[in-house]
């Protein structure tokens, strides 16, 4: 099995592992059917494209480039992190809201849910 594979294989899991926690994840599942997964493998060819491009660039810098270079992606990587964080659009805060809000249970029942190797995927 390839790498991608390897890590779409994961991904399925993960979905179909949140929908034991959060039930209109299956509803969706159902709905756009394979729609979310063909997106998600663009978005995964991408980052890696792009992590490649980026080990590419941090091999072949110098030691100077290369501490600028990793300053450069520790500022980008906490951009990522407050917008994921505190979204600033409307509708990524009520989506994330509406996340919430279906989720079952406490944050311990996920976390004791997801974490049971008794949780039977398909």
């Amino acid at each position: 099995m390839t790498v991608n594979g390897i890590l779409y294989s994961m991904m399925d899991r993960v979905q179909t592992d949140l929908g034991e926690v959060f039930k209109p994840m299956r509803r969706w599942n159902r709905l756009v059917g394979t729609l979310d997964d063909r997106v998600l493998k663009v978005g995964l060819y991408g980052a890696r494209s792009l992590a490649w491009m980026q080990a590419e660039q941090f091999a072949h810098s110098s030691p100077k480039d290369f501490d600028r270079l990793l300053n450069h992606l520790d500022i980008r990587f906490t951009e990522i992190g407050r917008a994921v964080l505190r979204p600033k659009r409307w509708w990524v805060r009520l989506g994330m809201r509406w996340v919430r809000n279906g989720e079952i249970g406490t944050v311990a029942d996920r976390i004791a849910l997801l974490a049971d190797d008794q949780l039977v995927t398909k």
